[in-house]
């Protein structure tokens, strides 16, 4: 307790400093920033939710020095806080007394539990299940009508597959509801919260089975591994199904679907790119709003009940409209609108037309220093187009360049706040995020222009971007970095050790740096999607494959790097090997290559702790102060944290 006592002390004795530097001190005609604003925030408050009856709404954030579980009671107005017991995400159960999340690992792992909190004022009631003694355990479902119980995903009795349970609330003991075979992707409850189906895969086809009046399974709808297909929400009751699919088109559209005839019906699409999001009836099911982002955000309202959103949508663009979640009756509606420099909060309510504002992203505090996101468009070598967005510090340009590199890569950049990107255009930096060829959301024909080509023209694409930035006087000649995370930490990799006369230096976090390796043995949490992997890396199987492979991989390549590095990789990342990091780390290391590396001690493919977090900051700053020229803020009086907790 002393600790927390001293730490707090320290804040109230340094924080006027550091937040009159964050809101006021320039570098330059640059506002600075503290370096924990954008890691660890004392104001940050997130998760907002509202109980299905619609009396209560809850939250999550900080309170002295951890989360706490926030709710209001909305007729009296009253506000309380519990201990969150570092769960970071929610649901309230059906009966609206209490919350549940598996966002809780077990400490030391990466294995995640349930865990339940009871809403009650001055009940710390605080319980921990998983079906099994270990694995994941996934919440699939509260259940209409029955307070006691939830579905739950576990997959203790083997890494790569879920067998489904139900588990009481009240006493943790679960019950078996349906075993996995090995061929199940993903098991589907109706709006009920009920078993209604599943997704079965078998080698290369994916098919949305209904559980049948007899217990078995029908097939509904079928597709290949390289389409793009969700399962939204499935009503027994309308017999309906709503999903996301490109199966026989180019870009993922909504669709219905009749689960007894199977046939199918459009419902919305975008003329240029995939629908990203849908937003549905928790009641029924129904498709509320779909987003898709061309450029800025695109939101459609599709539910005539939602008037006075459209209203709101009408009066703040460019935004996302996100829909949090909803009461049973959808007349109560939790709403996120993001922009480029933060998120807000509003609680709708559709009987009264009244729309309050509840909660704002920490970076309220500081959101006239961050810079806009502009979208961007830019040709690739060989004609294909990329998209993309560019945040450019304060000050006239050309400013050193960063140019940042997704995860994935079946993912892609969408404009909105990036706490990274505005860390380092903070710093003086202009960043440049790509969608290179393969990144999803552009339709079926531009993510297969990624096959096959992980370091080949996936990597071309970043190193033309760095090109056309240069050629429009946006950098500084010499002053490009490339820096990523998983997928892009092996692409920052790459970059620097394969095209040195591009990039000056690199960030590379937890990115696989074997590709033999990465599908040789492969994640259990990507069994699935093996096919998929092989489609865009290679299949090792075959010896040609096998052999661009390892030209393509940098733990081969320590002797060809010539530019600084810093390499960072999580000590229990469950998806690429820390061992492989460490290898390579220690061949540059000894033929005298410009490598630093950090080994994060206990960290998995995500860093979850706070401490992490802004070590990763501080040691970003510090080398691309050293490699490019940008600013280095010193030493955050947070990072007294590391020897107090």
């Amino acid at each position: 307790m002393w600790k927390l006592f001293v730490f707090l002390g320290l804040l109230v004795l340094f924080g006027g400093c550091a937040v009159s530097r964050a809101n006021a001190a320039e570098d330059g005609a640059r506002q600075w920033i503290a370096t924990h604003e954008f890691a660890t925030n004392r104001d940050s408050n997130f998760a907002y939710k509202i109980s299905p009856d619609g009396k209560k709404i809850a939250w999550l954030a900080v309170k002295g020095t951890s989360l706490a579980l926030f709710i209001k009671d909305l007729e009296s107005g009253r506000v309380f806080s519990k201990n969150s017991h570092d769960i970071w995400n929610f649901a309230w159960t059906r009966d609206s007394q209490h919350v549940v999340s598996d966002s809780l690992a077990l400490s030391g792992t990466a294995n995640r539990v349930v865990a339940v909190l009871s809403a009650k004022e001055g009940t710390e009631s605080f319980s921990v299940y998983t079906p099994g003694e270990k694995g994941t355990s996934l919440i699939v479902s509260e259940i209409a009508g029955d307070n006691d119980h939830i579905l739950v995903s576990n997959n203790a009795r083997d890494r790569r597959y879920f067998d489904l349970f139900e588990v009481s609330l009240a006493s943790g003991k679960s019950e078996l509801i349906a075993e996995n075979d090995g061929t199940v992707r993903a098991w589907l409850t109706d709006t009920a919260g009920r078993l209604a189906g599943r997704i079965r895969t078998d080698k290369a086809r994916n098919t949305f089975q209904v559980l049948t009046s007899e217990g078995g399974y029908a097939d509904v709808y079928t597709w290949n591994d390289d389409d793009r297909v969700t399962v939204l929400s499935v009503s027994t009751a309308s017999r309906q199904a709503y999903l996301l699919s490109n199966k026989d088109a180019d870009r993922v559209a909504l669709i219905g679907l009749d689960i007894d005839t199977g046939k199918t019906r459009l419902i919305h699409e975008d003329a240029a790119v995939d629908i990203s999001t849908v937003y549905t009836d928790p009641a029924s099911g129904v498709p509320l709003v779909a987003v898709s982002e061309p450029d800025y955000p695109r939101n459609v309202v599709l539910d005539p009940r939602l008037g006075k959103v459209e209203e709101i949508l009408a009066a703040r663009r460019p935004v996302r409209l996100g829909i949090e979640n909803t009461d049973d009756a959808v007349r109560k509606l939790v709403l996120s609108l993001t922009t480029d420099t933060g998120k807000e909060y509003y609680l709708a309510d559709l009987d009264t037309g009244q729309t309050v504002l509840v909660g704002a992203a920490s970076t309220r505090t500081f959101r006239r220093a961050l810079r806009r996101m502009e979208p961007v468009e830019l040709p690739s070598r060989d004609g294909t187009r990329l998209h993309g967005y560019l945040t450019r510090p304060d000050g006239a340009g050309p400013h050193p360049l960063i140019v940042l590199a997704h995860g994935g890569p079946w993912s892609r950049t969408v404009w909105g706040y990036d706490a990274q990107t505005q860390f380092l255009a903070n710093r003086g930096y202009a960043v440049l995020d790509v969608n290179f060829r393969g990144s999803t959301g552009y339709g079926r024909h531009f993510e297969a222009l990624g096959f096959d080509e992980w370091g080949g023209k996936m990597q071309d694409d970043l190193d033309d971007a760095a090109a056309w930035a240069l050629a429009q006087g946006l950098a500084v000649p010499g002053k490009v970095g490339i820096m990523g995370w998983s997928y892009g930490g092996y692409a920052a990799a790459m970059g620097v050790t394969t095209a040195p006369e591009r990039f000056a230096c690199g960030i590379a976090v937890n990115g696989p740096l074997d590709l033999i390796e990465l599908v040789e043995d492969l994640a259990p949490a990507w069994h699935f999607d093996g096919p998929l992997v092989r489609r865009y890396v290679g299949d090792p199987a075959q010896s040609a494959q096998r052999a661009t492979m390892r030209g393509r991989s940098p733990a081969f390549l320590a002797d060809r790097l010539s530019r600084p590095l810093l390499l960072v990789q999580g000590s229990a990342d469950d998806r690429v090997s820390a061992a492989t990091a460490a290898a390579f780390a220690q061949a540059a290391q000894r033929a005298g290559k410009p490598l630093e590396y950090w080994s994060v001690p206990g960290a998995g493919h995500d860093f979850t702790n706070w401490k992490d977090r802004l070590k990763l900051y501080r040691k970003s700053e510090r080398f691309l102060a050293r490699c490019l020229g940008g600013s280095d803020g010193g030493f955050d009086f947070y990072e007294l944290g590391y020897f107090l907790f």
